[in-house]
């Protein structure tokens, strides 16, 4: 059974489900407490690690984590193309904030498709990934005149604007998908923080605008055939201080590669940044600058300086990297935890004082009971989220996270942030999902959007696809 013939998707960048609620408690969010709410209540799920814009896309895109989609990052290395030969090379690393933001669609898992593949009717603005929009219907760029004018001057609320105007003229056609970001309320934050006056102000503006759009869909008759569903890729929490991951690295010693790049071969170690919340290091097999395309084991590691001075900043939260026995070990400077996946069963075990800060009853947890079991604590789904980013081969031999109030991030940032992303943390990971699709109760992930938008659409289109995600649809 099918509910609706197309789906409009609205992604909020940046919006967080407990400012929302705020706002809705305060009366200020009409549309949004009217039409998409029941009881008031704002409903959340998890995005996945890193939560940053690029890979915080792909699972409500192709319903699969940023691992599996082969991005784990929005700055990465590939260490069998790396250090580059004497000829200019896209393979050996990436950085999707800038010039190179356009080869995401190529750098994409080539065996998991997007929602634009599934509905070949479909439109997108202002989206860093389109593989499956023709270019006519890919309506707004990160590269347009717009969008450069919105850099510049700050003033993000004009591209929420054109948005809008772009959506009112499309409800008049018919289509079957059409995607579209908003990206004020992530510019606002960083640019100010997740709470100030004009970042609140740009929920309240786009609450009016859901009332036009819902009231335009209702002249033409088409609003109970059209799925709606809003989200975001990530939450963001305020920056009070930068920690200079890069420079910190550099001063222990290692040559670093880093962006703006470089080019030289003699480096020992790459520290890449996603959000500034997280970071990816990727190291050299000596300090001779020698590079295997392999990941190094914790092991492989313990004559080189990073970890223990890493875990003796008070700017980071969590060091991880895996073991020979493929473990991922989560360390702070009390203690360290083991997360070992066993087919679908993730263990968990813990030497010293927890890293993550959870009283857990049991060491063992199928996928969903992680969910529900870490879903109120400071980190939401950690255990799978930490899990699904080694699986990668473009993750890094070592990631790094932030302490709530910091980022890894303070030269070649302008402005400087304010607010901050990336990280595993409640306020950073947990997005708003509003919809008129019925869904079951739960806790939800956004790899789950995936399969619902089809599901209540075309379940049909479902069969054959790769997807990690578990359709929400309620058909009682």
């Amino acid at each position: 059974m099918s509910y609706f013939d197309r789906c409009l998707y609205i992604l909020v960048d940046g919006a967080r489900p407990d400012v929302i609620q705020y706002l809705v408690n305060q009366g200020l969010l009409p549309t949004i407490e009217t039409f998409f709410l029941k009881e008031k209540k704002v409903e959340s799920a998890t995005t996945c690690f890193p939560s940053s814009t690029g890979p915080a896309y792909t699972p409500f895109l192709t319903g699969c984590y940023a691992s599996t989609a082969n991005v784990p990052g929005s700055r990465w290395i590939e260490k069998e193309h790396f250090p580059y030969d004497k000829k200019l090379s896209f393979k050996g690393s990436r950085s999707y904030v800038g010039y190179e933001a356009s080869r995401i669609d190529k750098d994409l898992n080539p065996e998991i498709s997007t929602l634009f593949e599934v509905f070949e009717d479909s439109y997108s603005w202002a989206s860093p990934i389109n593989r499956g929009v023709p270019t006519k219907r890919q309506i707004g760029g990160i590269t347009d005149s717009l969008f450069i004018f919105a850099k510049i001057s700050h003033y993000w609320e004009v591209i929420d604007a054109v948005g809008f105007s772009k959506i009112k003229k499309l409800i008049k056609g018919d289509w079957e998908f059409a995607f579209f970001v908003f990206p004020a309320v992530d510019e606002l934050s960083h640019n100010t923080s997740p709470f100030s006056k004009r970042t609140l102000s740009q929920y309240i503006r786009l609450d009016k605008y859901l009332k036009h759009i819902i009231s335009d869909l209702k002249k033409t008759g088409k609003l109970e055939s059209t799925a709606i569903i809003i989200t975001s890729d990530h939450g963001l929490t305020k920056t009070t201080k930068h920690f200079d991951l890069s420079g910190f690295i550099a001063n222990i010693g290692e040559r670093v590669f880093k962006y703006p790049i470089s080019f030289s071969k003699k480096k020992t170690c790459a520290v890449l940044e996603t959000g500034n919340g997280m970071a990816h290091l990727y190291l050299s097999d000596n300090m001779d600058g020698k590079w295997s395309p392999n990941r190094l084991a914790d092991s492989e590691m313990i004559n080189r300086a990073i970890i223990p001075s890493l875990l003796r900043r008070q700017e980071v939260d969590h060091v991880l990297t895996t073991n020979e026995s493929g473990e991922i070990l989560v360390r702070n400077n009390k203690g360290t935890g083991y997360i070992r996946k066993d087919g679908s069963t993730i263990h968990y075990e813990v030497e010293g004082e927890d890293p993550l800060r959870y009283d857990f009853s049991s060491e063992k947890f199928t996928d969903y009971e992680s969910l529900t079991q870490t879903y109120d604590g400071p980190y939401p789904d950690v255990l799978v989220q930490y899990s699904q980013i080694f699986d990668s081969k473009r993750t890094g031999d070592i990631i790094v996270t932030a302490k709530l109030g910091y980022d890894l991030r303070k030269r070649m940032e302008f402005p400087l942030h304010k607010a901050t992303h990336g990280n595993n943390l409640r306020g950073q990971i947990l997005v708003p999902l509003l919809t008129n699709i019925p869904i079951s109760e739960g806790k939800y992930r956004t790899i789950d959007v995936f399969p619902t938008i089809i599901d209540s659409v075309d379940g049909s289109r479902l069969k054959g696809l790769k997807y990690e995600g578990r359709s929400l649809v309620s058909r009682k």
